[in-house]
């Protein structure tokens, strides 16, 4: 999984502390030569070097573990290289690694040259992989998020999010359905199934601090499963594409979104499940008290300097805390689903998508 791989400092801080304070001061450490690039000098976490320089930095230091910096043979970076098919000129790339003092050649107990990381290459590796592609300040964003220890909680509940939505939940709830022959046709099933992607992608938007595109996407998620709901409970017996056409009758008479789909689902308390709606309205409409108070303090500190990312501890806090309601929420139609068909709940696993 991706998300657990951005988060691998937290099992090596002793090691990465350096790594990290270089990154977070943004202190400038060496001057990168790239075959075909221009020169750039600048922070460590995004240097000028080839693409298949940084391939290769990654695949030595992946060799590593939690006390070694990485080192393979010649033959195994062959061998990796022809199955990442990365195509370069390997003896070029390599003497530039070299020349600027990022891996060395050390003899192996097989009698084999093998290449090792120097002290420089691995901060440059650690640098590399927890950029994951992106460019500063997103880089910096996602270690700041992922070393945080106050979020540790929420780090791991965002980190098995897609793996506990897809199998602890919905793959229990299909079982549950498909005993009684209801899977195929369930409008819900397959909306909460559509989301494990989206999710995933979520998780890393949060991250890498987009936490009002997180918030606006919850809103949807939300409305989203409550109109699935209510297809299935008011459409009882037909098939899905009698229940997708039912959609089309509820879109065309504007009944098939907002506070019509919460009234009308009959689900306990469906009024707290609303609120949740409305307040996350406020990232999808501009209001006074999100939009606003955003164009209030550009105003008041000068463009642009309010319009660059960050992280933001109670930002992200947030978004976990929206996201653990509407997991809750799902719980609660899923079940009310089973009610509906007189199936016996499901325990799913006292997942964390129960837990508020």
């Amino acid at each position: 999984m991706p998300l657990p791989l951005a988060r691998e400092a937290s099992g090596y801080r002793t090691q990465y502390s350096l790594v990290i304070n270089h990154i977070q001061q943004k202190e400038t450490i060496c001057t990168f030569q790239s075959p075909n690039t221009k020169m750039y000098q600048g922070n460590i976490s995004m240097p000028g070097i080839s693409s298949s320089a940084r391939q290769i930095i990654i695949l030595i230091g992946n060799a590593g573990d939690k006390t070694t910096w990485g080192e393979v043979s010649f033959p195994q970076l062959s061998r990796l290289l022809q199955i990442h098919t990365i195509k370069s000129d390997l003896r070029n790339t390599l003497e530039w690694l070299k020349s600027h003092d990022l891996i060395s050649e050390k003899p192996s107990q097989s009698g084999e040259t093998s290449l090792a990381l120097t002290h420089q290459g691995f901060r440059l590796y650690c640098a590399i992989k927890y950029e994951g592609g992106l460019t500063m300040p997103y880089d910096q964003i996602g270690i700041e998020t992922s070393l945080n220890l106050d979020l540790e909680k929420d780090l791991s509940f965002v980190e098995n999010f897609f793996v506990t939505w897809s199998g602890n939940f919905v793959h229990v709830l299909r079982s549950a359905l498909r005993g009684r022959g209801l899977a195929d046709d369930s409008i819900l099933l397959c909306y909460l199934a559509l989301l494990s992607s989206p999710f995933d992608w979520l998780a890393h938007s949060l991250f890498y601090g987009a936490y009002d595109v997180v918030l606006r996407e919850l809103r949807s998620v939300l409305e989203g499963m409550f109109a699935a709901y209510n297809l299935d409970t008011q459409n009882h017996g037909k098939s899905l594409d009698e229940k997708l056409n039912a959609m089309t009758d509820l879109e065309q008479c504007g009944r098939g979104h907002g506070i019509s789909v919460f009234r009308s689902s009959g689900i306990p308390d469906w009024r707290k499940h609303y609120t949740i709606y409305t307040e996350l309205c406020g990232y999808v409409h501009s209001t006074r008290q999100i939009t606003g108070h955003r164009i209030q303090e550009v105003a008041e500190a000068g463009f642009p300097e309010l319009v660059e990312p960050g992280f933001n501890r109670d930002g992200f806090a947030q978004c976990v805390s929206i996201w653990r309601q509407i997991g809750n929420s799902a719980v609660i139609l899923a079940n009310q689903l089973l009610r509906f068909y007189g199936i016996e709940e499901c325990v799913f696993r006292k997942n964390v998508l129960a837990e508020v």
